[in-house]
């Protein structure tokens, strides 16, 4: 029975990435190119994963365009929720 699974980081800005456990190249945000700070681990072998929790920092905005297209024009940024995942910091 082989591994599977993602990790789930989160930036010293408070972008959130997730990545598949076999493609773990990224060592810097791809919003900001911040290195990350937090990383959780969540174990889908069983497929019984639970997805880390985040506590909000600020929302992301939105524009619309003149075509009615809506736009994300700054990205959510959060902030580990200890109390309801398994977080730890990268060095």
């Amino acid at each position: 029975m082989s591994y599977e699974g993602r990790q789930f980081v989160v930036c010293v800005i408070g972008h959130v990435s997730v990545f598949d456990v076999y493609n773990l190249n990224a060592e810097v945000c791809p919003i900001c190119k911040e290195k990350f700070e937090w990383v959780c681990d969540v174990d889908d072998t069983n497929c019984d994963g639970v997805e880390p929790k985040f506590i909000i920092k600020t929302q992301a905005e939105y524009c619309t365009c003149k075509c009615g297209n809506k736009h994300e024009i700054k990205e959510e940024t959060v902030v580990p929720d200890h109390m309801h995942s398994s977080w730890r910091r990268l060095k």
